[in-house]
């Protein structure tokens, strides 16, 4: 489930729904470190970074 939950929010972040604590808590989180946390140890990314990392290479959302 948990993996489920990180893969929506990581395309949330790509339609740049709104703030990281946020768009966690919309999906299920009720921390917003263990969010974090759980997000870097799946991605191997900070979800900022990830944030970064896809408008780099994937660009702005329309």
């Amino acid at each position: 489930m948990k993996v489920l939950r990180l893969h929506e929010v990581r395309l949330m972040i790509a339609r740049r729904k709104g703030p990281m604590a946020a768009v966690a808590a919309e999906v299920g989180w009720a921390s917003s470190a263990r969010f974090s946390r759980d997000f870097r140890r799946h991605f191997h990314r900070s979800p900022s970074e990830e944030s970064k990392w896809m408008r780099e290479h994937l660009g702005k959302p329309a």
